[in-house]
């Protein structure tokens, strides 16, 4: 029998003891071989996520980069139209303070029945400018839904953003699948649910809105699926549920979603399970279609209005305090005519008070 050699060291072995030895080597082999396969698995994967987070910063950085371009556009249209705006309010000021000059030069000179006419015609005047001014500033505060359309999902987002800073909340790019925005909820550093936003600025409904957001929502195993619109469904308006998704106006949006975060964040804190979870989200949606809730989102909604009309009636207490001095001028000009014409009489006519009735006269025009 041909005598073996061993592998490690050279020396002579047995035929057994050698394939135990050859075994052993090949058994060692596999192993560091697979530990080098999961070393090169975990290595791809570590530079697979660092590329992705590098596309995800770079994708954040252009789309904050559009933003602040889109605001800058914006803001530089805002000024254009204050500035027409204000030049506008200026030719007014100028054409009542030259109407009320016009009235204080003609008044004395005219008789009653002309006074008024040419009163009525500056009237006329002033409310083409007024009507004109109003439609300007209804030009400026109502946009079409052209000139919206493309921007209300990044509205939508900034408005997220700004109102829940500790989510992870992410615009959907224009032209890949899916939703206009996530909105991942975030409690003590934990995710405690997953919310999936569109966003639609359309004069017309279509139920398609509906579906492909249901679509998304089921794909993405979102919890809540939130169309904010400003078209409705026949007899709907503001706020309702339509096939599982919460159809709500831009206006209140953001209150939707309070409640909406509120809950989730119960819940995980609660670690309630799925079947309760879902238990509790359909008495959530009861809530939020019900009439105290829209009770509630109408009051939070009078109270912002009410807030952006400060500035509307401050100028309407101007306008009326402009309009009650000009009665004022007419008046004090109707009484300076009347009181130049009595004196006219006492020296033009010698007899004057030796006649009851041009005294008579002479007080009743006074009077008037």
């Amino acid at each position: 029998m041909e005598a073996e050699r061993c592998p490690w060291c050279g020396s002579e072995i047995t035929h057994e003891q050698f394939t135990e030895i050859t075994a052993r080597i090949r058994a060692e082999e596999h192993a560091r071989f697979e530990e080098f396969k999961v070393e090169a698995k975990r290595d791809a994967t570590a530079a697979a996520q660092a590329q992705a987070n590098s596309r995800i910063a770079a994708i954040q950085a252009e789309r904050d980069q559009a933003v602040a371009a889109q605001r800058a556009a914006e803001a530089k249209t805002e000024a254009a139209r204050l500035a027409e705006r204000k030049a506008i309010e200026e030719q007014v000021k100028k054409e009542h303070e030259r109407e009320l000059k016009d009235q204080r030069e003609t008044l004395p000179k005219a008789h009653d029945k002309e006074s008024l006419r040419v009163i009525s015609e500056h009237a006329r005047e002033r409310e083409a400018h007024q009507a004109e001014l109003r439609e300007l500033q209804r030009k400026y505060e109502n946009k079409t839904s052209n000139e919206i359309g493309d921007g209300a999902h990044i509205d939508l987002y900034e408005e997220l953003r700004g109102a829940f800073p500790e989510d992870r909340i992410t615009p959907i790019e224009k032209g890949l699948p899916g939703a206009d925005v996530r909105q991942e909820v975030i409690h003590n550093g934990a995710v405690c649910g997953t919310i999936l936003y569109d966003s639609k600025a359309r004069q017309q409904w279509r139920n398609d809105y509906v579906t492909k957001l249901r679509e998304d929502q089921m794909n993405d195993e979102a919890n809540h699926a939130v169309l904010s619109t400003t078209a409705f469904p026949r007899g709907k308006k503001e706020l309702c549920l339509e096939s599982g998704v919460i159809v709500v106006s831009p206006c209140r949006a953001v209150y939707v979603a309070t409640i909406l975060r509120d809950a989730l964040v119960r819940m995980h804190v609660l670690g309630l399970s799925a079947q309760q979870r879902e238990s509790k989200t359909s008495r959530l949606y009861e809530y939020i279609t019900s009439n105290a809730c829209a009770e509630l989102l109408t009051e939070l909604s009078n109270i912002n209005n009410a807030l952006l009309n400060v500035d509307v009636d401050e100028k309407n207490s101007h306008e009326k305090v402009w309009m009650k001095r000009g009665q004022l001028v007419v008046k004090q000009g109707r009484q300076l005519q009347a009181f130049r014409s009595q004196l006219s009489n006492i020296i033009e006519c010698t007899d004057f008070f030796d006649s009851d009735e041009n005294s008579e006269q002479s007080t009743q025009a006074i009077a008037s």
